[in-house]
């Protein structure tokens, strides 16, 4: 039953840039299980925010779920 509390998710390993923008050029990613209460509905994968310019909206190291 707990399996089913966790979704398995790709998180790329190469970061969203807060401030002057990265492009997602890298295929390279890991799997991460979260429980499914924290990852919004249709989320494609997930990865991590690098930088403190979109500060109070997310900070760094935060995951960001994309559709």
């Amino acid at each position: 039953a707990a399996a089913q509390l966790q979704l398995q998710l790709m998180l790329y390993l190469q970061a969203a840039s807060a401030g002057t923008g990265q492009f997602l050029d890298s295929d390279v990613h890991d799997r991460i299980a979260l429980p499914r209460s924290v990852v919004p509905a249709d989320t494609q994968f997930a990865l991590r925010i690098s930088g403190d310019s979109m500060e109070p909206a997310y900070y760094s190291e935060q995951l960001a779920f994309v559709k």
